[in-house]
């Protein structure tokens, strides 16, 4: 699906969310993220193996993020969407922690943690918007060994 040949930037989730995304064919800002206080918003990332910020369960609990990836996939599946980084105006974590207005202390925890985990926080990309399934250029799902796109 990509056009170009710059790298995609992904929306990691577990594969059990995917379903709804596909169904309603928008990915949407975070409502959890709104629940905790924070500025409800869309992250991506660089990283073109595994964003470990991603892992849902146990997360924290890995420094390889080869581990919290298989971790991931074996508790509830792995999935990533893609879109081109030059067609949206994302913000990096920098940027996000200026325009959040969040607590400081919750933004040095969560970059913390973060790090911590083997993630890079220049690989952060943040929107505060949604995207329509006609914006995305790749819909993969993690088999256990390779990234595999999702049969149209």
């Amino acid at each position: 699906m990509n056009q170009n040949d710059n790298p995609l930037v992904w929306h990691y989730t577990a594969k059990q969310h995917l379903t709804n995304i596909t169904k309603e064919e928008l990915l949407k800002v975070s409502k959890v993220e709104k629940e905790l206080g924070l500025k409800a918003s869309l992250w991506f990332s660089r990283d073109q193996y595994w964003e470990p910020t991603a892992c849902k369960v146990g997360f924290g609990s890995f420094k390889d993020p080869k581990e919290s990836l298989m971790y991931q996939h074996t508790l509830l599946g792995a999935a990533r969407i893609g879109v081109n980084e030059e067609n949206f105006s994302f913000i990096g974590w920098d940027d996000y922690c200026k325009v959040s207005k969040d607590d400081p202390r919750v933004l040095d925890a969560m970059l913390k943690k973060g790090i911590e985990s083997g993630a890079k926080k220049d690989n952060w990309l943040c929107l505060f918007q949604n995207i329509p399934a006609t914006k995305w250029d790749s819909v993969q799902i993690f088999d256990g060994k390779e990234w595999k796109d999702l049969p149209e």
